[in-house]
């Protein structure tokens, strides 16, 4: 026997490695996977106001012609519940596209529970979500799409289950994704990157409870926010897990009924959907978000859809909403043909406050240097340091950069200032635009140390690049 299962052990091993099925899911011929997200129908059987919102859902995919509807929680949240998602599922029946739910706070109130929902929904036509693994919670699965031509997993979404209302008597208000959750997304984002030989699919996460980071946005949104923001008030580290495996674009929650903005947040975007049930409470106009996944590229497309109008269109990552990008002035290339590879740089010592005392100053040396490093720095504190040259831009576009640093910088681009991080501080990110044209721009960034820890990140975004360190083979001197 042992023997039998030694010689079984490569046959079983490859069964259990096999890529999780698409379920039908395919970018179209123009590389293209549009998704309309629902939530918080809050459908109620019994209520007159049900058949409207099956309306708005009927309007909204006749309009956009989706291929995946998304129900980010608070799906069926009154008596007689089964009544209410069969009378949902067969209308979903009639429109023939796939479906998937995430399960909200309310779902299991009204007599049923979370996997009852889906012993329920299960052999519903055209629904392809899963009540996922042993691990907190009921809907935590990968939905992969396919590449239009290759048949392999082009794009991942991932649908998780943000629970309830917390269980543990010392803790109150909203539920958390616990460590098994994070944990389960990890390997599952793990194993992706490593079958795609290292490098992350582009990914969404849907799920009904805003993250806490969700709070830290700031007003650079787009969308309606008047409400607050009702997320738990334990942060158990998902998005730090979502920035460590860099595979997350954006993520997409219900929840708040007035709320239905974007934004981008540590180079992720956050956003919540539009209300969709007549049942439900709020101000806004019922309707749904669309997101359009591009294949093979770390961006997408997104916008507010109601039956009367499509408003707030957005794109990440540059964080422009339409017709944003038209008013910016875009900076000319230099007619220069660096041949040199690196840049410039001055190498400074002394106590500076401020990266204009640094240009103030006498460099200590001179040289040049393949990328942006603190290393050519002979000591830990009291330095400072001029990088100089050419940045090659691939292509017409508006532009983010950044920097993080301790203590300050300056970037300038053109000569003009782009990124203040100036003055003395602990690591502190700054962000700035600028339009760019395709070529070969100026490129400065000014870098002070004065003590306590030196560091310095930078990096830039643009529509068609994901956020990354500026690389070695973009920048050029004489």
């Amino acid at each position: 026997m042992k023997r039998l299962i030694l010689l079984l052990l490569p046959a079983i091993l490859f069964i259990f490695n096999l890529p999780a099925q698409t379920s039908g899911l395919k970018f179209n011929e123009n590389g293209e996977f549009k998704i309309i997200q629902f939530t918080d129908l809050h459908f109620s059987f019994n209520s007159a106001k049900s058949d409207t919102t099956l309306e708005t859902i009927r309007t909204l995919v006749e309009i956009e012609k989706p291929g995946l509807l998304i129900f980010t929680g608070d799906v069926v949240t009154d008596i007689p519940a089964r009544e209410g998602w069969h009378k949902l599922g067969h209308t979903l029946e009639q429109l023939g596209i796939p479906w998937a739910i995430t399960l909200g706070n309310h779902d299991d109130e009204p007599s049923i529970g979370r996997d009852e929902i889906f012993d329920l929904v299960a052999d519903m036509p055209y629904f392809i979500g899963e009540e996922g693994p042993e691990i907190t919670g009921y809907g935590n699965y990968v939905l992969r799409v396919s590449g239009r031509h290759s048949g392999k997993p082009a794009g991942i979404l991932y649908c998780m289950d943000s629970n309830g209302f917390g269980k543990i008597s010392k803790l109150s208000g909203y539920d958390w994704f616990h460590l098994d959750q994070i944990l389960w997304y990890r390997k599952q984002s793990e194993a992706i990157t490593a079958a795609n030989g290292g490098a992350p699919l582009p990914s969404l996460a849907f799920f009904h409870i805003p993250l806490p980071e969700y709070k830290d946005l700031g007003d650079d949104v787009t969308g309606s926010k008047p409400g607050r923001v009702s997320s738990p008030d334990i942060n158990s580290g998902m998005f730090v897990s979502m920035i460590g495996c860099n595979d997350i674009l954006g993520m997409f929650v219900g929840h708040d009924h007035n709320n239905d903005y974007i934004g981008k947040y540590r180079d992720i975007a956050l956003a919540y959907g539009r209300v969709t049930g007549t049942d439900a409470s709020g101000r806004l106009e019922r309707g749904g978000r669309v997101i359009v996944m591009y294949e093979g590229e770390y961006r997408f497309d997104t916008w507010i859809r109601t039956p009367m109008k499509k408003e707030f269109v957005y794109h990440f990552p540059d964080n422009t909403i339409a017709g944003e990008e038209k008013q910016i002035d875009y900076m000319p290339a230099v007619k220069v043909d660096p041949k040199q590879k690196g840049l410039n740089y001055s190498y400074y010592t002394g106590h500076f406050e401020n990266t204009g005392e640094v240009l103030q100053a006498k460099p200590l040396e001179k040289g040049v240097t393949p990328d942006i490093t603190l290393r050519l720095s002979l000591v830990r504190d009291s330095f400072a340091l001029v990088f100089e040259g050419y940045i090659k831009i691939a292509e017409k576009d508006v532009y983010s950069f950044y920097t993080v640093s301790d203590d300050g910088s300056c970037l300038y681009i053109d000569d003009r200032l782009v990124v203040d991080n100036d003055g003395s501080h602990a690591g502190r990110r700054r962000d700035g635009v600028i339009g760019l044209e395709e070529g070969y721009h100026k490129f400065r960034l000014v870098y002070f140390e004065g003590n306590w820890g030196e560091h310095l990140e930078v990096g830039y975004s643009g529509k068609n690049l994901r956020e990354s360190l500026i690389p070695a083979y973009v920048l050029f001197s004489e």
